[in-house]
């Protein structure tokens, strides 16, 4: 390990230092510091549980960092700078430059010798957001700005011959719009208005003090570390006096810090330093594990994580956090064999964003932790290290004793058990001993605090330390145990030959179980001794309630009535508090047994169709279980789902099926492939962090537009596309780091259009082309990674015209059709003019040919106009006539208002006539018939013949009955007079049927079939007559139809 640690520190050096020799000859005064000096001083720690200090195996859970590196296209690998701007992005300084990352890709900024606007150097040393919101940039040659309307650096050096300037460590501002840079030949003022360098003298008038780091207290003053010491000025800025940070030489001071709480954390050579607020002298800073070297080691960056949690970066030794509740401290290292741990124990920075995210800058790019708290812990097993006591990564089994007693059983090194505090109580078990041992799949504590567990080898019993283990001999010696569940009468084995019951207490010898058959044959996959005499058992699709007492059993059943299985095997079950078993299956989801139905039966509800895992119920009734690589809270009243993964704090891949428990603290705890996990329900909480949108990229006619996406981001003003180049893409995204592959997108050009239009998060880009020229209003939207919107950000989008298309061309365009048109009128009417007078000249001849032949046909017109709507016979309206007139006073009654009556003759025995004297006089009387009644006929009224002996009557203006009825006696009256023939008189009568609108009907066909019904009556009733229509009276239709009274 040492020749590694010195391999690090002599292959990256930080930046803040010239050269490799200068920092080693830094060190080696430091190491020259005596360690008793630090005890002379009063240093201490106090030990004890601190709120960071995660009970589980070894103490402290493990750290889950994101990682940042050149992979994902930063400019190198050592991050030196990290700065978060104004719109939310991310800048991190590297050896090989600057690089800007929106949550997808990376921009990167390099030197680029004789162009305008690059950087002067690709060191990048500190990165600084000033109070107007503008980035600095300190590199090893010199100062610059960035310009992000031309997206370009703006550098600054001071006057003189060579306009050198050196490496700059550190930026703060002086509270009035100018600048303190920390630099390696001392401290400086900067001017931005006027580009003025002043130099600032130190105690005694000293300059050329190399100043790594420097910060600024509200009050003004400012701290300056320096290869000689601390150094503190007055309100102003002025006046620097240095500050003992310990008896004798000082040592050089790397990273200063101004806490929560007002202390100063100074970060030396030669160890970490704080001097508490009011205190005259520094305190040293001592690790609560002695055996780890601070007051020795390098002290590179400090950041305050959280309230009263600190971390120190160290030169190669990883991160020391530090609890300031009870100053208990514990290392953060790197581990190779785990991706999600710290990327390098050499940590030059720290960055805390907005979202509460702290960033780690070391020689292997950035490492990211997300705020998730306390809530969920992850506890990596199997990496061979002190940090990780567990010894095996697969952890198949898990049980908590009322005394906080965490058992865990191993896939291949038995079992393992640690007390509340994280101290491991079992010892290590032998290599022999381990062959017997493997695959330990169910726990069964005893109420005496010892512990039975089953495995491939059979059953075991081990005392409350798991330090005396014993193999039970069964009858059944090749009996292999996959489940176990106490009962003060007995230990209830699932096996993969079934179910069986061991009595207790235990006898010498070999134990005599005996087998449940009222089970049927088949491994048990799931046990569970629940309330009263209840005994649940999963058996392959199936779970069975066993009475304990009686060994009754009954299946419980998917579908009521019936032998329904579950879809897949059962591989987990749990009661919760109000006695409802919960069973998880393999890959079918997760489900509950319900109260008994129908005939008693045993009802199974399907929960969820997401994988689930060991379920287990927390203080509140939520109900948690693993899915993949990630754990859910199921609320049991709602049945809403909440999932929580990596940048919540779950780093396992993935978890055993049955493997968890519920601690008597509230707390739950699952194993995994990986390691345990341990949840807090109760310290977890929903990531509300509101993501900015920012734009990240705007390309117009296929180029990247310079300015527009300054433009965008700050709304100043529209964004200009040509009309040779009607191409717009703006790339954009919601700033949330923490998970930026869960966030949502969607973005609409409004006034064009209608709808928000969706975007994954591979593909953030609004892209249009040829828009119509005008005004538009782009808004663009992201979420969290929980998938809730942030603001919408609106950038102002204006299509300029082409020359064709604007106002000017448009009316000149106009202007010139109209003289177009006007000087083809006029050629075509001096054509017309030429044409008209031939024209009128055949015209004339025409003309008296047209009007004979017009004359005849218009003849032609009438006479077959007077066939179409006249009979022949009679000179009546025919029946097409009658109902085109039947339509149109119909449709005026409905319109205006108004009643009118309607009714149908009918010739009585006129069928005789015909058949007697022949069809001439029959003809001749209906001739006869029509004279007469004509004459009865209003102005407005329509009498027509409707076909053979049948007469209708249209009285317009008449809808009363008593008008009606006086029109009906003069018609019967008409009748009665012989009719003289040629040679013949006859006599004859009709009958006749009324029906008034709108009473008697309203449209055409039931005003018909109503007075059809009334004539109907007449003739049934002796004919000769009239008759209203009554409904009450009327027979049916369909017999009217058919008879044959006429």
């Amino acid at each position: 390990m040492a020749s590694k640690r010195l391999s690090v520190r002599m292959t990256a050096v930080p930046a803040r230092f010239k050269d490799r020799e200068l920092y080693c000859r830094f060190r080696r005064t430091a190491r020259r510091i005596p360690t008793l000096l630090f005890i002379l001083l009063g240093a201490h720690a106090v030990f004890g549980q601190a709120p960071v200090v995660a009970q589980g195996p070894g103490g402290y859970a493990d750290t889950i960092f994101d990682q940042l590196n050149h992979k994902n296209g930063l400019s190198g690998s050592v991050a030196q700078a990290i700065a978060q701007d104004s719109d939310g992005f991310l800048w991190v300084g590297t050896e090989m430059g600057l690089s800007r990352w929106d949550g997808y890709n990376v921009r990167s900024y390099v030197t680029q010798p004789g162009t305008t606007g690059s950087l002067p150097s690709n060191n990048v040393m500190t990165l600084y957001l000033d109070p107007q919101g503008r980035l600095w940039v300190g590199t090893n040659h010199g100062l610059s700005r960035y310009d992000a309307a031309r997206d370009r650096f703006d550098t600054f050096t001071p006057s003189g011959p060579t306009g050198d300037y050196p490496s700059i460590y550190a930026i703060v501002t002086d509270g009035r719009g100018g600048l303190w840079l920390a630099t390696r030949k001392g401290l400086d003022h900067f001017d931005p208005n006027t580009g003025r360098f002043q130099p600032e003298l130190m105690a005694g008038n000293q300059t050329g003090r190399n100043t790594p780091t420097l910060i600024r207290d509200p009050d003004g003053r400012l701290w300056a570390g320096t290869t000689r010491g601390l150094f503190v000025s007055d309100g102003a800025g002025h006046h620097f006096q240095p500050v003992a940070v310990v008896e004798g030489k000082p040592p050089t001071v790397w990273s200063l810090l101004r806490d929560r709480a007002g202390r100063l954390w100074i970060g030396t050579t030669a160890g970490m330093y704080v001097l508490e607020p009011g205190a005259a002298m520094p305190r040293p800073l001592h690790e609560s594990d002695p055996a780890s070297p601070l007051d020795r080691q390098g002290i590179d960056a400090l950041v305050e994580v959280e309230p009263g949690v600190l971390w120190l970066g160290t030169y190669g030794e990883g991160i020391v956090e530090v609890d300031t509740k009870s100053w208990q401290t514990h290392r953060i290292l790197h581990q190779p064999s785990i991706p999600t741990s710290l990327a390098h124990n050499l940590v030059d920075v720290f960055f805390r964003d907005r979202a509460g995210a702290t960033w780690a800058g070391s020689v292997g790019g950035l490492s990211r932790r997300n705020p998730t708290g306390q809530g969920i812990l992850t506890f990596f097993g199997g990496t061979g290290d002190a940090a990780h006591p567990i010894a095996e990564s697969d952890i198949t089994a898990v049980s908590v004793m009322p005394d906080g007693r965490l058992w865990l059983g191993l896939l291949e090194k038995g079992i393992q058990v640690f007390d509340a505090s994280g101290r491991e109580l079992s010892e290590p078990i032998s290599a022999a001993s381990l062959l017997k041992m493997q695959n330990v799949a169910s726990f069964a504590p005893a109420p005496d605090g010892s512990m039975y567990f089953g495995s491939e080898q059979g059953l075991y019993h081990a005392d409350r330390d798991g330090r005396h283990i014993r193999h039970i001999d069964l009858k059944e010696n090749n009996l292999k145990v996959t489940q176990v569940a106490y009962d003060p009468a007995g230990l209830w084995l699932g096996t993969p030959a079934g179910l069986w019951r061991l009595p207790l207490p235990l006898a010498a010898g070999t134990q005599m179980s005996v087998q449940v058959k009222s089970l049927p044959a088949g491994p048990i996959t799931a046990l569970l001794r629940g309330q009263g005499s209840d005994l649940w058992a999963g058996l392959g699709n199936n779970v069975y309630r066993i009475d304990a007492g009686t060994l009754a059993t009954e299946r419980a059943a998917l579908e009521p009535g019936r032998s329904t299985p579950l879809p897949a095997a059962v591989m987990s079950l749990m009661a919760d508090r109000a006695g409802r078993v919960w069973i998880t299956t393999d890959g079918a989801g997760l489900y509950q047994v319900q109260d008994r139905v129908a005939q008693g039966q045993l009802q199974i509800r399907k929960i969820t169709t997401l994988d689930a895992g060991r379920t287990l119920e927390a203080a509140d009734g939520g109900i948690w279980f693993p899915g993949g690589d990630s754990l859910a809270r199921l609320d049991p009243h709602t049945l809403a789902v909440q999932s929580f993964k990596q940048p919540d704090g779950v780093a396992i891949p993935g978890y055993w099926a049955d493997s968890g428990a519920a601690g008597p603290d509230g707390r739950l705890y699952f194993g995994g492939v990986g390691g345990l996990t341990i949840v807090d329900p109760r310290r977890t909480r929903q990531w509300a962090y509101a993501a900015p949108v920012a734009v990240s990229q705007v390309s117009v006619g296929d180029k990247p537009a310079v300015g527009a996406r300054q433009l965008a981001n700050s709304g100043a003003a529209p964004i200009l596309i040509p009309a040779d180049a009607n191409r717009l893409a703006v790339e954009f995204s919601a700033l949330d780091f923490s998970a930026p592959d869960r966030n949502r997108y969607a973005y609409r050009l409004v006034g064009f259009d209608r709808d928000w239009v969706e975007a994954d998060t591979g593909s953030r880009i609004a892209r249009y082309t040829n828009l119509p020229p005008g005004g538009y209003t782009l808004e663009l939207r992201g979420s969290n990674r929980m998938g809730d919107w942030g603001a919408t950000r609106a950038v102002e989008i204006r299509v300029l015209p082409a020359w064709y298309q604007t106002l000017w061309a448009r009316l000149l365009a106009v202007l010139a059709a109209i003289l177009a048109v006007v000087f083809i009128l006029r050629i075509y009417t001096a054509l017309l003019r030429a044409g008209q007078r031939e024209l009128k000249r055949k015209v004339a001849v025409r003309t008296g040919e047209l009007e004979s032949l017009t004359v005849k046909l218009q003849q032609s017109q009438q006479e077959l106009e007077f066939i179409a709507h006249q009979d022949s016979l009679t000179g009546l309206p025919n029946r097409r006539m009658f109902t085109a007139c039947f339509r149109q006073l119909l449709e005026g009654k409905r319109q205006q208002g108004g009643a009118f009556t309607l009714l149908l003759l009918d010739l009585d025995k006129f069928k005789s006539i015909n058949d007697s004297f022949g069809h001439d006089a029959g003809d001749a009387l209906l001739q006869t018939v029509a004279e007469r009644l004509r004459a009865l006929a209003g102005q407005n009224d329509c009498f027509a013949r409707l076909g053979g002996d049948e007469f209708a009557f249209l009285l317009a203006d008449i809808g009363d009955d008593t008008a009606a009825a006086q029109t009906c006696r003069r018609i019967v009256a008409a009748l009665e007079d012989p009719m003289l023939l040629p040679g013949l008189t006859l006599q004859t009568t009709l009958s006749m049927g009324m029906a008034v609108y709108p009473n008697d009907g309203r449209d055409q066909e039931s005003l018909y079939k109503a007075a059809d019904l009334a004539l109907y009556e007449v003739k049934r009733g002796g004919r000769n007559g009239w008759r209203r229509y009554m409904a009450e009276q009327s027979a049916p239709l369909g017999e009217a139809a058919g008879s044959g009274m006429r």
